[in-house]
C-alpha cells in the first residue's frame, strides 16, 4: 500500500522529467543514479551500468540470493527512469572478510564514473 502512495506522489513529478537526453535540454536533464550493492542480478534484467567486484572483469548478470535483482524491481517500481548501477560484491547470503575492501572499490568507481563521465 505504501508504494503505490509514493508513486502517486512521483508520478506527477515522473511526467515533468524528459524520457531521454535526446528530448531535454541541456538544463532538463539530470537522471537519477542510484547504486545497488549487492549480490548482483539476474541475467533477464537490464540496468544502466553493472560490475561484478568478486569475479573482477565479468558482469553481474547472477545473483545467488535475488536480494539485488529484488532491489532493482523494487527501485524501478518507484521510479523507473533511473540510471541504476549494480555492483556484485556479496557471494550468497553472507559477507565475507572481503566485502568492506569490494564496497570502498564500488564507492571508488562510481564517484570516478558519475564525475567524469
Amino acid at each position: 500500500m505504501r508504494l503505490r502512495e509514493l508513486n502517486e506522489v512521483l508520478a506527477p513529478q515522473r511526467d515533468k522529467i524528459p524520457t531521454s537526453r535526446e528530448n531535454a535540454t541541456k538544463n532538463e536533464w539530470s537522471a537519477i543514479k542510484i547504486a545497488i550493492i549487492s549480490s548482483g542480478i539476474w541475467p533477464n534484467r537490464h540496468v544502466f551500468k553493472q560490475w561484478n567486484f568478486i569475479k573482477n572483469g565479468d558482469l553481474a548478470k547472477d545473483d545467488d540470493t535475488g536480494r539485488g535483482t529484488n532491489s532493482v524491481d523494487l527501485v524501478l517500481q518507484v521510479f523507473d527512469r533511473a540510471e541504476l548501477f549494480v555492483a556484485k560484491v556479496f557471494e550468497g547470503s553472507e559477507a565475507d572478510e572481503d566485502a568492506p575492501k569490494r564496497i570502498r572499490r564500488v564507492c571508488c568507481r562510481l564517484t570516478i564514473y558519475w564525475v567524469y563521465c
